[in-house]
């Protein structure tokens, strides 16, 4: 157990426990499963599900043949996760539903990354560069009526998430360091008028990572590299800082029966790490803590559209 001493508008020291000693590679994509109080998450470079079920101990997993950057909750009781370049539909006990589906005329040097599911149950999911050094990458909406472009231009999409009311989008191109947010369309999933900057770190701070929103309408982001999570107010102030026993926070959801524990998802830094205790702390650990707020259900996705067909995404003027 570690102390976290919180800075900012809220001062406050908040404990934080080690959920898990699962040393991922890189863990992402964390996200609450309120159908079977279950919490799931991803390591990206393992290609690698893992699971707990509430009052679980330790985790467990299956492999995919893709490295698995994000996945969500599906209609159907199962799951669906953007892999690769590719989408795979998943059963309630993590098995492969038919053929994964491709995604069209997505670049070989990119892969699937950062993705979440809308407030009516649209999944918003983008991709990253492998070498993360150039801009090529989009990010994709699927609804009721199938793929559609969002947004492109990225070198690391991270994110995103979504306001209570599902009106407003937060999401990052990682490396600018900044947090972009824009009002949203839920019904279609695109953004009205021009995103505009949220909050820009400082270099000492990190480079943003996933987040999350809680019911007060403020936005949680983990800073990889940066060993903090920063809550921000809803008109960008920031509300408090936590500094966390790990240098490469990745991704965050509220969870929980009651929605009021905060699950942190990390990554390894690539240096030898040893465990100096039972309760230690790790680089790639998963981490919990209560901070004071409680968040949102997470929707399930319709994903009845994703054919056993190559899933194209449609030219501008289509549809």
């Amino acid at each position: 157990m570690h102390l976290l001493a919180g800075r900012g508008a809220t001062d406050v020291t908040i404990r934080i426990h080690r959920h898990a000693a699962v040393a991922n590679t890189l863990g992402e994509g964390v996200v609450w499963d309120s159908r079977r109080d279950r919490l799931v998450w991803v390591d990206i470079p393992e290609r690698s599900i893992l699971w707990m079920d509430e009052g679980d101990r330790t985790p467990r997993r299956v492999a995919l043949d893709d490295s698995p950057g994000c996945i969500a909750l599906a209609i159907d009781g199962g799951y669906l996760v953007a892999a690769g370049r590719r989408l795979y539909c998943l059963g309630d006990d993590f098995r492969v539903l038919g053929e994964p589906r491709s995604v069209a005329d997505v670049p070989a040097t990119t892969r699937f990354n950062d993705g979440k599911a809308d407030r009516e149950g649209g999944f918003v999911f983008g991709a990253c560069h492998v070498d993360e050094t150039d801009a090529i990458c989009s990010a994709f909406y699927l609804g009721r009526a199938g793929l559609a472009p969002f947004a492109s231009g990225f070198v690391v999409f991270n994110g995103p998430a979504f306001s209570p009311s599902g009106d407003r989008i937060y999401y990052t191109n990682s490396p600018t360091r900044r947090i972009m947010t824009a009002r949203y369309r839920s019904a279609s999933g695109r953004i009205a008028g021009r995103p505009e900057v949220f909050a820009t770190l400082r270099p000492e701070a990190g480079c943003p990572d996933g987040m999350t929103v809680d019911v007060e309408g403020c936005l949680w982001n983990a800073h990889w590299d940066g060993a903090r999570l920063t809550r921000y107010r809803p008109d960008g102030v920031v509300d408090r800082v936590l500094e966390v026993p790990v240098a490469r926070p990745t991704s965050l959801c509220f969870g929980g029966p009651s929605l009021d524990t905060l699950f942190v998802t990390s990554a390894a830094t690539g240096e030898p790490t040893e465990r100096d205790g039972p309760e230690a702390i790790v680089d790639g650990d998963l981490l919990r803590l209560t901070p004071g707020v409680t968040g949102l259900a997470e929707r399930p996705v319709d994903d009845r559209s994703v054919s056993a067909q190559p899933a194209r995404i449609p030219a501008k003027g289509e549809g």
